[in-house]
């Protein structure tokens, strides 16, 4: 669509483990007629969904094993498009990409399994009380 622009939040942050939500909105130039294709999509690291209205939605999937390898000062991108429509005039659509960036953190350290105390007999000594 000649001289359409998409305009509005087209970028956001997550960062793993801490801030796992980005949101904003889109919306089409002055006087465009029409909507945006609504869908919810799975990226690389999280899952984007966005309404006719523009609003914008993306979930970072703390569990992927993506993210989860992710160090302290590592970010990557998840990239997306959002695509408008006028449906009075089929065929007509302009469309704009979405830029999440994912920043990295370090993980806790964490000791899992069984703890065992283990007695040694072959110490010697006295017990008295």
């Amino acid at each position: 669509m000649a001289g359409l622009e998409i305009l509005g939040t087209r970028t956001g942050t997550v960062v793993e483990d801490s801030e796992p939500r980005a949101v904003g909105e889109l919306f089409a130039s002055a006087g465009a007629v029409g909507r945006f294709l609504a869908y919810s999509q799975s990226g690389l690291y999280g899952m984007l969904s966005l309404s006719a209205a523009g609003v914008w939605n993306y979930e970072l999937s703390n569990g992927l094993a993506a993210v989860q390898a992710l160090g302290a000062g590592v970010e990557v991108h998840d990239l997306f498009v959002a695509t408008w429509e006028n449906p009075a005039n089929p065929g007509s659509y302009a469309s704009a990409s979405l830029d999440i960036l994912v920043r990295g953190a370090n993980d806790t350290a964490r000791l899992d399994g069984v703890l065992h105390k283990v007695l040694d007999a072959s110490v010697a000594g006295t017990l008295s009380g």
